[in-house]
Parts: structure tokens; sequence; C-alpha cells
């Protein structure tokens, strides 16, 4: 079917296009500084080393952070925690930690699922891995906001961190219901479990309703992964159940959203179903549908392997899939009765990529079991045919799309573009010099810091979030003046 167009060798291309990608956004990291919540939650951890040099001083300031966190604002536990340890704690030079953690936590956690997808499904190995490497370069240059996806600790740990720690977790999910049933597997899956559903909402929900259903499959199918099952689920809904509960979640319900119009329970869950549709509407651009597309004939040829499943009922499974996406706006549209900031709708981004992936080889097996072999065989003379074509005109569609971006002025839509753009013009460079002034200033003994602003001269898209403001007592100045022991912190007049 593929002659000419093997995915072994497709993968040497996608992997190459992947890397010149990264090259600039790896490069924009070592630019990257602490903002916003950083200070705010990092105080206690950064106070503690700064006064004994201690790692172990650090980590009790961030169990203390945890403990007040709870009581006074949220109860996601597991995630307080990785925010009070933000790499500047540590040393003010250590931030460019922030995104390549989240690039490697986010690469092993796509690797690690279509590592499971590729034993559970019987999927060649040389077919998962461009899976694999189609899916990080989408995720990686398509993002909503490369800031708060992979710059930001507090905003890139909180959700994309925990997200890839959830492929991790249905990874080994899937494993346990393969027949991994070891007592350390199933302990280091049932404390991973209960560490993901004391992260965000929105990855807790899902990675509680996946283990649910892995639980009941279990018993229906997999009798002997029961055992296993329920130990990973009980310490999912544990920890899940602790995080809600916590005292602090009603005191930022009322002071951030308490008048906010929200929709209820019931609402909420209707509701997601509307914001999931005009999500999917606006995200699967040409670029993403080029992607899908350019992976079909390798899914095609994948499904007629032996080992391959049957897939029935493909349309049952696809609403259930489509579904479990949509139940990703619940906790947000339940919260704040939004769909939520950009660093929610990036890992949504993430996930609506996956569960069509994963929809496409399911409806490709399902087609290829039911046609029969005869048309089966008709087709793939076929593709022998038109395949380097159908392959061609793919990459000339994401070309198009690419070429169209750069005419408009819309380049930046790609995070590598926008990130090259800032490096090249020079706008990285004066960022960062213009943070090395404010670190200075912060350092010295002066109770009352003044700090250059972030002007469009000194603006890096990708790496900019959110910054003080003229209010000395605007919540984001104190947190600032608080980490740095100032009286005052404030940007310098507007000219």
């Amino acid at each position: 079917m593929l002659k000419h167009t093997g995915a072994a060798r497709w993968n040497w291309v996608v992997a190459a296009a992947l890397c010149a990608c990264m090259v600039p956004l790896v490069v924009l990291g070592a630019y990257c500084r602490p903002c916003a919540d950083d200070f705010r939650f990092g105080l206690y951890a950064h106070l503690a080393f700064e006064q004994t040099s201690s790692v172990w001083a650090a980590l009790a300031g961030a169990a203390r952070e945890v403990y007040e966190t709870y009581f006074d604002w949220q109860g996601t536990f597991s995630a307080v925690f990785l925010f009070a340890l933000q790499p500047a704690v540590f040393g003010e030079g250590l931030y460019w930690l922030c995104p390549a953690v989240m690039f490697g936590a986010l690469f092993w956690g796509a690797f690690r699922m279509l590592r499971a997808a590729r034993k559970a499904w019987g999927l060649p190995r040389e077919v998962s891995v461009l899976a694999a490497l189609v899916y990080l370069l989408v995720c990686t240059q398509l993002v909503q906001s490369p800031a708060q996806a992979f710059y930001w600790w507090n905003g890139a740990v909180y959700y994309v961190f925990f997200y890839a720690l959830s492929l991790v977790l249905a990874a080994r999910t899937a494993r346990i219901l393969l027949g991994r049933r070891t007592a350390v597997h199933t302990a280091v899956t049932a404390a991973l479990a209960a560490f993901v559903c004391g992260g965000n909402y929105v990855t807790a929900l899902l990675m509680a309703e996946l283990l649910v259903c892995a639980t009941l499959a279990a018993a229906w199918k997999r009798p002997a992964a029961l055992k296993s099952m329920l130990v990973v689920l009980v310490c999912a809904g544990a920890a899940f159940a602790i995080s809600v509960a916590a005292p602090g979640n009603a005191v930022r319900q009322a002071a951030d959203y308490g008048g906010a119009a929200l929709p209820g329970a019931v609402g909420a869950v209707l509701g997601s179903f509307v914001q999931a549709w005009y999500f999917s509407v606006e995200h699967v651009t040409p670029l993403v549908a080029a992607a899908l597309c350019f992976l079909a004939p390798f899914f095609w040829r994948a499904a007629g392997r032996p080992g391959a499943p049957k897939c029935p009922l493909p349309g049952l499974v696809s609403a259930a899939a489509l579904c479990w996406f949509a139940s990703s706006f619940t906790p947000t549209l339940y919260a704040m009765g939004t769909i939520g900031p950009d660093r929610v709708q990036n890992i949504q981004f993430f996930l609506l990529v996956l569960v069509l992936l994963a929809l496409e080889f399911y409806w490709l097996c399902w087609a290829k079991r039911v046609f029969g072999a005869r048309v089966c065989r008709h087709l793939a003379h076929v593709s022998r045919r038109v395949a380097a074509g159908y392959l061609a005109l793919c990459l000339a569609v994401a070309a198009g799309t690419l070429g169209l971006y750069a005419a408009t002025g819309h380049l930046d839509k790609l995070a590598c573009a926008s990130a090259a753009r800032s490096l090249l013009d020079g706008t990285a460079g004066r960022y960062a010099e213009l943070m090395r002034t404010r670190q200075d200033i912060l350092a010295a003994p002066d109770d009352v810091a003044v700090l250059p602003r972030i002007t469009q001269q000194t603006l890096v898209p990708a790496l900019f979030f959110d910054d003080i403001v003229s209010d000395a007592s605007d919540w984001k100045n104190v947190a600032m003046a608080e980490y740095y022991g100032k009286r005052l912190v404030v940007p310098q007049p507007v000219a």
C-alpha cells in the first residue's frame, strides 16, 4: 500500500521537522522569568531556601504552602506543592528549567501513551512513533498560548505537566488491563493516580472517568485485573475527594466568582457539549486536518495486520469519546461560568487532537473489517498508485496554509515562528536585559522597588503572561514585594 512512502522513512522526515521547530522554542526558554503566581505560591519555599540553602527546608516551605492554601484558596494539593517549587526558588538563573520540564513531560507522556496504544491495538512500532511525532508537532506548534503552556511555571505545571502525567497514567492503566499486574506496578500506578487527581480539576475529572471505565472493563473482560484497578481507582477517588472537599475552594469561589452567573451542575454538563462543539470547530484548522489525513494511509495499513482490533460499534465509541472530551469543559463552566483561561484551553486542544487520532484509527480498523478482503485488496491496489500523491497533497495543504498565514501576517500562529521572530529581531534580548535590570533593582537594599515597564519593544508574546500594575496594592505587586522583601513594588510611571 505504501510502497516508497513507508512509515519508517516518514519518521525521519517528521522528526526532522519537529526538531527544527523545537529549536527556537528551546532557545527561547533561556529568556523566561517568573511572574505573577510564581511569587505568590513560591514565597515560603523561596524564603526557606534563601535563609538556609537547604532543599529540605524548601520542601517544608512548600508543604506549608499546601496546608495554608488548602484552607484559604484551593484544594489541589499536589499541584500547589509543585507551584511552590518553581525553579527560581532555588536561584533566578534556574527558571529555564520550566520549559525544559514541560517539553520533556509532554514528549514523555505522548510516547508512553502511543507505546501503550501500540501494545493494545497491535500498531507497528514505526506507525506508533510516526503518530507520536505528528501529535507532538501539532501540539507544540499550534498550542493556544505558548507562554502559559511552556514558559510560565505556575500555569504550565498546573495543566500541561499534569496532562502529561495523565497520559502516563492512562498508559500504565492500559498495561494493567493487558496483563502487567505486579504489586510494584499497581502501587506506582495508584500513587500516580492519586497525584494526578490532586491536581487541576479538568485532568482529575478526565482521569477519574477513565479509571471508572477501565475498572468496569476489567470487571467485564479482564477479571484478573480487577483487584489492581480497584486499588488504583480508590486512590484516585480519595485524592479527588480530598481536593474537592477543601474549605479553600469556597473561599476562592466567593472571592473570584461570587458575582458571576454560574450555570449549576446540570447547566455545566449540558453547556460542556456546546462549548466542546465550538472549540472543535475553532481548533480543527486546516493544519490539524492535514495532520490527521496524513496519518490515514499508515493507519489503514496497520488496521489490516493480524493483531489489529476488531473495533465494533464505532458510532457508540465515538459518542463516548466525544462525551469524555466534552467533560473537560465542565469544571470551569461549573466554577467560573466560562470556558476558562488559555492554560486550560491548551490541554483541551491536546486532548482533542489525541481523541481524533484514536477515533481515526478505530474507524479505519472497523472499515477494513466490515468491507471485507476483496474491497480492501482493491483499495490497496488503488492506494499503491496514489499513496505518494495523497501524502504530497496533505503536505501541500499544510504548506499552502502556512503560506497563507505568512501572506496575511498570521505566521505567529505557529509557536516556533513567534519564538524565532522574537529571537531574530532582538526583542528576546531586550526583554532579558530589562529583566536583569529589574533583578538588580529588586536585589538592592531599598524597601521600594520601581521597576522598568515591559513595552512593545521588550514584549515577547511567547514568553509574556502577566506583570505588575500601577496599583501597588494589586495582588501581583504584593506577591512580588513579599517574595523579594520589599515594602512596595511598582512599575515606572508612564511617560
